[in-house]
C-alpha cells in the first residue's frame, strides 16, 4: 500500500539541520527517499507529515496549505540529547 495514492497531486517537504527545505512531488517519491538518506549521513533530516497543496516559496506555511495527513506520527528520540 502506498502512502499517497498514485493520482495524488501534492508536495512532500524535507527539512534539514542547515534549515534547507526541499520539495518533492508526491507522484515521484523515490528522489525524496534518496535525498533524505543521503542527507542523513551528514545532518538531521525531517519530513513534513502534511501533504502540501502546492510548492510554496520560503516563509511561513500554515494549516491551510495542507491537503491531507496520510499518517499518524510520533516523534521519539532514541538517544538522549543531554546528560544529566
Amino acid at each position: 500500500m502506498d502512502l499517497f495514492p498514485s493520482d495524488t497531486d501534492g508536495w512532500l517537504t524535507i527539512f534539514t539541520t542547515d534549515r534547507h527545505t526541499k520539495w518533492f512531488p508526491t507522484k515521484s517519491l523515490k528522489p525524496a527517499a534518496n535525498y533524505a538518506l543521503q542527507q542523513a549521513t551528514v545532518q538531521n533530516v525531517w519530513f513534513g507529515v502534511g501533504l502540501r497543496r502546492q510548492r510554496l516559496k520560503d516563509g511561513r506555511w500554515g494549516k491551510d496549505d495542507i491537503i491531507s495527513l496520510p499518517a499518524f506520527v510520533a516523534d521519539i528520540d532514541l538517544k538522549p540529547r543531554f546528560k544529566g
